[in-house]
């Protein structure tokens, strides 16, 4: 599969004119761009409202059609599904689905209380059904690094990072934002 690369042209020696003209250009264009995605929007919105009607009709006639087989399926479960969960028609096939395994409680149980009951009832299963897992709590290590030097509860952060091999970053991205503008079609 052939790949395009472009390389990046290093631009340098740029004054403030220069950047001036383009910026102005950036929001030129961006300006440009918002107006062409509204246009499109507005053109696919047009297009939806046309279809509209036709797609309402068709929505509720495959509803009426998917309730008849629904009935159909339900009505002959243990004949026609028993070897089988589906059945080949000469449309299509229909049949049942068996989801994935969920886990849930009785109604009025919550998972903690079923956990004090595994721990009470079956003590020797704890390990197995009951999880306990340890994390790292990222946002109180943030936190931490954003404490004042001179507070005196502030641990040394290089001296964690030395110790635990961990550290508190913070990237920064280039960013543009152009002023808003209305802009002549060209």
């Amino acid at each position: 599969m052939a790949t395009s690369r472009k390389k990046k042209v290093l631009i340098q020696s740029v004054t403030r004119e220069q950047a001036e003209r383009a910026l102005t250009d950036y929001a030129k264009t961006a300006a440009r761009r918002k107006a062409i995605a509204a246009d499109i929007e507005l053109q696919c919105h047009q297009i939806r409202e046309s279809y509209a009607a036709e797609t309402e009709r068709l929505e509720a006639a495959a509803n009426e059609a998917f309730a008849i087989l629904e009935a159909f399926a339900s009505e002959n479960r243990d004949t026609l599904f028993q070897p089988k969960k589906s059945l080949e028609m000469l449309s299509g096939t229909i049949g049942y689905r068996t989801g994935m395994p969920q886990f849930k409680t009785d109604k009025g149980f919550t998972q903690a209380a079923v956990i004090q009951l595994i721990k009470d009832q079956y003590p020797d299963l704890v390990p197995t059904f009951i999880k306990s897992t340890e994390a790292i709590n990222k946002e109180a290590i943030i936190g931490e690094s954003r404490r004042t030097p001179d507070d005196p509860m502030r641990i040394d952060m290089l001296e964690f990072q030395r110790r635990c091999h961990a550290f508190v970053t913070q990237e920064e991205t280039f960013f543009v934002q152009p002023k808003e503008e209305e802009v002549e079609p060209n």
